[in-house]
């Protein structure tokens, strides 16, 4: 394998008030993001759960960077002007690593406990499309 996974990821199921969910999957843009619990991380909300081994594709949507405090949160959700956001529960953690991340392609290689998969992202009109293969 050309790189070790090694940034902290996770999926997160994210309960809203009206009791409807969503999976958020974020990666640690740096390997060590718990000596900076502000560090970016790489935010999708996924249609899918990416961890899941037999998923071979699915959509996303991109997510504005988010706090590497969300890699080990579970519970409530602080309000934010003045709005419940509900609560998040951890389904999944593993340990990636990002190969690119831009505008044009998102690539990396992510092990959630079985063998190491890569995750290839390209952009769609309405958001993101990843294909996942054995690495």
């Amino acid at each position: 394998m050309p790189h070790a996974p090694s940034h902290p990821c996770v999926v997160l199921l994210h309960t809203l008030p009206d009791a409807s969910s969503h999976l958020d999957w974020f990666t640690a843009r740096s390997p060590t993001p718990n000596t900076n619990p502000a560090a970016p991380l790489l935010a999708f909300r996924a249609a899918l759960r990416p961890d899941d081994p037999t998923v071979r594709a699915f959509s996303a949507l991109s997510l504005p960077d988010h706090r590497a405090h969300y890699l080990t949160h579970e519970g409530p959700l602080e309000p934010k002007d003045g709005r419940d956001r509900g609560a998040v529960r951890r389904l999944a953690q593993g340990m990636a690593h990002i190969e690119r991340a831009d505008p044009d392609a998102v690539v990396l290689v992510a092990q959630w406990g079985g063998a190491p998969r890569r995750y290839t992202g390209t952009p769609t009109e309405t958001g993101w499309h990843f294909r996942v293969t054995a690495v």
